[in-house]
């Protein structure tokens, strides 16, 4: 793993990202933060109206991390661009943090056609705090930590320059056939990734509880807290799961379903549903709510 590190931090090797500083810090000012995963610009408005400290761009009918078109990574960050000026809700800065999901690793293998040149065009117009490449079928895939770096690498080079990589373990990583949260953690902290996200790959196998026993979520929790890398956790958290995922070590909490009318990941983000969350996430920490 040492051969392979490619270090994304300010002042290391920056063949696979820049670092950007001025997002993590508006990040750890606002742990545990509550990232909220929207389809479109009008629940992108929701979610910062509701209080949310990142938008996460993905496509739910595409799986986990499915990932939007190009059109709606561009209208949801536009949306965020001119809501900035009046959502800065924690004194965090001007507005919440993009995020982007695009999609799984074996999507950017192989040629390149029409969508994702597309998507490289829009992504160059977007400034994306953080960039996530999910690992399915990996786990089968002995070369999947050089293609990996190099997917990445790629992106970061051609369209990504400012944003950092946040690795994704699934919990359920025999539904995904994917690499185990111990590899992925030791690649993350190897690899200059600045966090972790455990999310579930099949979110019809239930919560990230019932994917993960609770003494292995730890370990892996502790171990990537220990190298320097935030947390992140989703996989169909409701809003009763929010003190848990706190206690766990969670520096971020990710939902959708929790945000969506009837907890329903394919239903529409509500922004009293996001508020509720913020509300429920200031209990569990002891800080404000929404205002």
């Amino acid at each position: 793993m040492d051969a392979r590190r490619v270090m994304l931090d300010d002042g290391g090797d920056t063949t696979v990202g820049r670092g950007t500083t001025a997002a993590q810090s508006r990040l750890a000012r606002c742990r545990p933060a509550l990232l909220v995963s929207v389809r479109n610009a009008d629940e992108a408005q929701a979610a910062v109206d509701g209080g949310a400290d990142v938008v996460d761009v993905k496509e739910p009918r595409r799986g986990s991390l499915g990932m939007a078109d190009a059109p709606v990574i561009r209208a949801v960050h536009d949306r965020l661009r001119r809501s900035a000026p009046k959502c800065d809700k924690r004194g965090t800065g001007p507005g919440p943090l993009l995020s982007i999901a695009l999609g799984e690793l074996g999507e950017w293998l192989g040629g390149e056609g029409d969508r994702r040149r597309e998507m490289l065009s829009a992504l160059k117009r977007c400034d994306v705090a953080y960039a996530k490449l999910g690992l399915s079928g990996c786990g089968r895939r002995p070369d999947w930590l050089d293609a990996w770096v190099a997917v990445r690498r790629s992106l970061s080079e051609r369209a990504l320059p400012g944003a950092r990589w946040v690795a994704v373990a699934y919990a359920d990583e025999h539904r995904a056939a994917s690499p185990p949260i111990e590899q992925v953690v030791e690649a993350a902290a190897a690899t200059g990734c600045a966090g972790l996200l455990v999310d579930t790959f099949d979110k019809r196998s239930g919560r990230l509880w019932d994917a993960l026993p609770a003494p292995r979520l730890q370990n892996a929790i502790a171990a990537a807290r220990g190298r320097g890398l935030f947390v992140a956790l989703a996989g169909r958290l409701r809003a009763d799961d929010v003190p848990a995922a706190v206690a766990a070590g969670a520096d971020v909490v990710a939902v959708r379903s929790a945000a969506c009318a009837g907890d329903d990941r394919l239903q529409t983000v509500r922004r009293h549903r996001v508020a509720a969350l913020v509300d429920v996430l200031a209990r569990a920490t002891g800080k404000p709510g929404t205002p």
